[in-house]
């Protein structure tokens, strides 16, 4: 049995679907291991572990997540991490800047940041024309 988690982004021109399958076998591992990573950034960047992410607003600088100000580029270096991409709405988010980059967020590398997914991904499924 796997445990499938589905999220979109999207912007005024595409909308993306990302899909994170993990092994029911292997979940508890997996949740250790994310939860790991929120800890480390909890004691390099203030961020606390029980803030909620939204890829979007995390990348663009939008709220307060810390005790301190973290930074745009600091926040997209967070975003490229192997634990952090995995999570589906970061997934999705990737793949929409790939796919559709924009300036603001290619001087960061986001348009590249899907590629990180190369080694467990199954690649990106596009509708038939």
């Amino acid at each position: 049995m796997h445990l499938i988690y589905i999220d979109d982004s999207g912007d005024e021109e595409l909308c993306v679907f990302s899909a994170l399958m993990i092994r029911a076998d292997k979940w508890n591992a997996c949740l250790e291991k994310i939860k790991n990573f929120r800890r480390d950034i909890q004691m390099s960047d203030g961020i606390s572990v029980y803030t909620e992410f939204h890829a979007w607003k995390f990348v663009s600088g939008r709220g307060r997540i810390a005790d301190r100000v973290v930074t745009k580029g600091r926040r997209c270096q967070i975003f490229k991490q192997t634990f952090f991409i995995q999570l589906s709405d970061f997934c999705a988010y990737a793949l929409l800047r790939q796919e559709h980059p924009i300036e603001s967020k290619t001087k960061y590398g986001l348009d590249e940041a899907f590629n990180l997914l190369d080694p467990i991904s199954e690649g990106i499924i596009r509708p038939n024309p």
